[in-house]
């Protein structure tokens, strides 16, 4: 609801595996428009990828609808992607990891250890990463469209695929920081 009341956004697409009555009332909103999947145990992969298929913008925005994600936060991917064609935030910086969320400790260490790995087998490319599983990202159409067909990952490793093909067009990619906040309670 908060993406939808966002000035910045024409149009927020929800997808989900199956029908609720959360999504029904989030479907009222006229800037909101529903992409459910046939199948309710489809991958998160593949349910993000063919709900960017049908998205209308020339910028493309994703984030997870459980609160883990804040507007406050939206200007400033919109910001960068103007000097990039993907923009990825990052959830390692601590002043800005809200208490309670599960971004501390080892999960912390092990997605900047993994990030640390991707800037270094990139490092031709002056890539700076803390976070190559961060879903909170913008990016340009043209990009989708460049990589779209590269991508071959099912599950969640969507995320840091698509870092990887955006960076193998070479084209450029932006990590910001973002707010990560603690998970709503009634996602499922």
């Amino acid at each position: 609801r908060a993406f939808a009341e966002a000035s910045e956004l024409a149009e927020v697409v929800v997808a989900a595996r199956r029908p609720s009555r959360a999504l029904d009332a989030a479907a009222s909103h006229p800037k909101v428009r529903l992409f459910l999947h046939g199948d309710p145990a489809v991958p998160l992969g593949i349910l993000t990828r063919e709900a960017i298929d049908v998205a209308r913008g020339d910028i493309l925005l994703i984030a997870y609808s459980d609160d883990s994600y804040t507007t406050r936060d939206l200007a400033k991917l919109l910001v960068y992607v103007r000097d990039a064609d993907l923009v990825v935030g990052t959830r390692t910086t601590r002043q800005m990891i809200e208490q309670g969320s599960n971004m501390r400790g080892m999960a912390r260490a092990a997605h900047v250890a993994l990030a640390k790995l991707l800037e270094t087998l990139w490092w031709r490319f002056d890539s700076r990463f803390t976070d190559v599983g961060c879903v909170y990202r913008a990016f340009w159409r043209s990009t989708w469209t460049l990589i779209r067909d590269e991508l071959e990952s099912p599950g969640v490793e969507i995320f840091p695929e698509m870092m990887i093909e955006v960076l193998r067009a070479r084209r450029r990619v932006i990590e910001i920081p973002v707010h990560y906040c603690v998970r709503s309670a009634d996602f499922d």
